[in-house]
């Protein structure tokens, strides 16, 4: 996998979890929308059952049949906050599926970056590695690791220099005095 396949990814998982936000946010407006209209319809229905239409029959069976039509009205309005409702439920789902697909393409991306950094540290230790062998190779040519049993010839060649030795000069040793310090007390 190619970062820039990696990339392509996460930013398609982000519209993905973007547009299931949208569609919720749109299907909580519509129950919103079924319940105020169900809440409209209960009203209705209230104030047509305290209606007094007693007088004459015309009258009475048009405020039955008014009443009844407010009834089915209400009880679709009802049916279709469920409906709204469910969708709404169903769009949440989405939003979590999304959001879960989301923070796995981005933990992937941070998985494939951390291997890129360690395989460019890898590189770079190696090109160290190279330079240090090459060093080694140029100052020693017997290819020896360990000449002479030192770590390394040239602590050997650095000590033995007489250069090295001319210019620390040894400290002489203390001269004894010429009298005893008991001589001078006693005169």
């Amino acid at each position: 996998m190619t970062a820039r396949w990696i990339s392509g990814l996460v930013r398609a998982r982000q519209f993905a979890e973007d547009n299931a936000k949208n569609e919720l946010r749109t299907a909580e407006k519509l129950a919103s929308r079924a319940h105020a209209r169900v809440r409209y319809n209960a009203e209705r229905l209230e104030s047509l059952h305290y209606a007094q239409a007693e007088e004459n029959a015309a009258t009475f069976v048009a405020a039955a049949v008014a009443l009844q039509a407010a009834a089915a009205t209400h009880a679709a309005a009802a049916q279709a906050a469920e409906q709204a409702e469910r969708a709404a439920a169903a769009r949440r789902s989405d939003l979590t599926d999304a959001a879960i697909s989301r923070r796995s393409a981005e933990e992937l991306a941070e998985r494939a970056r951390a291997a890129e950094k360690a395989r460019q540290a890898a590189l770079a230790q190696r090109a160290q590695d190279e330079i240090a062998a090459s060093v080694f190779r140029r100052h020693n040519p017997s290819g020896n690791a360990i000449p002479d049993g030192t770590i390394s010839g040239d602590i050997e060649a650095a000590k033995a220099t007489p250069a090295d030795a001319a210019s620390v000069a040894p400290i002489p040793a203390p001269r004894p005095s010429v009298g005893d310090g008991d001589d001078e007390v006693s005169r």
